[in-house]
């Protein structure tokens, strides 16, 4: 396979970082689509484990807000939604940020419901240090906005160990939902307390607030009113996962004003060294160089596959063909075309992949999962339209 060198990489991807979309990357940098199209999910993958196995970091306050965005379609204007494929319409990427470092520390893409929010806020559970008995090293406070989810979603996975407290704007004009109207004007803003005993002047969001900012202009499939919208969930993921890892790592804050009266301007370092997290800052090139060694790290890991079920027969009727070349796992039962094809040759092991028996569906989904978490799928012409996580067709 044909792949351009780190440098060329690096650019196509800062300029990923700093706006741009899909097609105007093709058209600058004079790269096919699919070269575009492939930085961004092997870069996205590497972000989106790399953010799994941060280390935790100490956080003293906290903010956190709701982004909106929509993948797929709108749901504004549209009489009937298509709700056959998941994750099409309005989706809210929730963010939480470190107030006094800036570390984004967490995200989220789903609906402003409870489930969703209190998966979130769990996700930020995880991201904080604890000490040997289970507690907060620091004890921190997170600002919320006035979503009614977050209460619930704080009770449920924080319980009694934070401050937590919410900052609600009101709007001179509401819906019939309470949400504000477009065109209404704020007109305040009330600090009420959710858990513990929060510091009145920490309740806020507006760093949190001007976060989302920065995201919109960094990521052109947030953009309103635009094209660059994201066409499945997997890749819209995948682009916040490498803004969070190239804004927390790679980006460098302009001098602060002074505050001492002096003519002296302060420098500043990434957020991720202000946590701590490393000790210089990244560039473009160091992620086109990890992610070229998550590549290999994940083909060599598909390569050992997990063992099948004892006892399997050789007429078993669901069968897992797997990829490595491809990164792709698909099941299929015995009848298909494709498992018929495939068992015509002289070996199980060809072009095609490698196949493996199970006598249970769910076993074979299980297997194909572990083989390849983000890519794997029930073949739609043996067992219908069923589709789990995958990158299909050209919508991306």
């Amino acid at each position: 396979m044909n792949r351009l060198g780190v440098r060329d990489r690096a650019q196509v991807l800062q300029a990923l970082c700093e706006g741009n979309s899909l097609r105007a990357c093709e058209r600058i940098f004079k790269r096919p689509l699919g070269t575009v199209v492939r930085i961004v999910e092997e870069v996205g993958d590497m972000a989106i484990d790399f953010h799994r196995n941060l280390p935790p970091v100490k956080s003293e306050r906290i903010q956190a807000d709701e982004l909106w965005s929509f993948v797929g379609q709108n749901d504004r204007g549209v009489a009937k939604p298509d709700k056959s494929k998941a994750h099409d319409g309005v989706t809210w990427t929730y963010l939480a940020i470190d107030r006094d470092t800036n570390l984004v520390l967490a995200y989220h893409n789903g609906s402003r419901r409870t489930v969703d929010a209190t998966k979130f806020m769990k996700k930020l559970a995880g991201r904080l240090e604890r000490s040997s008995n289970g507690e907060f090293v620091v004890k921190p406070t997170i600002s919320v906005d006035g979503l009614k989810a977050y209460r619930d979603a704080i009770e449920q996975a924080f319980a009694d160990t934070v401050h937590a407290g919410s900052y609600e704007k009101t709007y001179d004009r509401l819906n019939k939902d309470g949400e504000p109207t477009p065109g209404s004007r704020f007109v305040g803003a009330i600090r009420k307390p959710i858990k513990g005993s929060p510091a009145y002047e920490d309740i806020n969001t507006w760093r949190v607030e001007r976060e989302n900012g920065f995201m919109r202009q960094a990521n052109r499939r947030f953009t309103r009113k635009t094209n660059a919208f994201s066409k499945s969930m997997i890749f819209h993921e995948r682009q916040v996962a490498i803004w969070m890892l190239y804004r927390n790592f790679c980006w460098v804050p302009r001098p602060r004003r002074p505050r001492d009266g002096s003519g002296k301007w302060v420098k500043r370092v990434t957020p991720a060294m202000e946590a701590g997290l490393t000790d210089r800052i990244w560039t473009e090139d160091d992620l086109i160089e990890r992610s070229d060694q998550f590549l290999v790290n994940r083909i060599s890991i598909s390569e050992k596959e997990p063992e099948q079920s004892a006892n399997v027969a050789e007429d078993a009727p669901f069968w897992v063909n797997h990829s490595p070349q491809h990164r792709r796992a698909k099941i299929h039962t015995a009848e298909c075309s494709a498992r018929r094809k495939a068992f015509g040759s002289t070996s199980r092991t060809n072009y095609a992949g490698a196949w493996t028996g199970f006598a249970d569906r769910d076993e074979a989904i299980t297997f194909a999962a572990k083989l390849e978490p983000v890519n794997h799928e029930e073949c739609r012409l043996c067992l219908g339209s069923y589709k789990m996580l995958s990158t299909y067709g050209r919508r991306i």
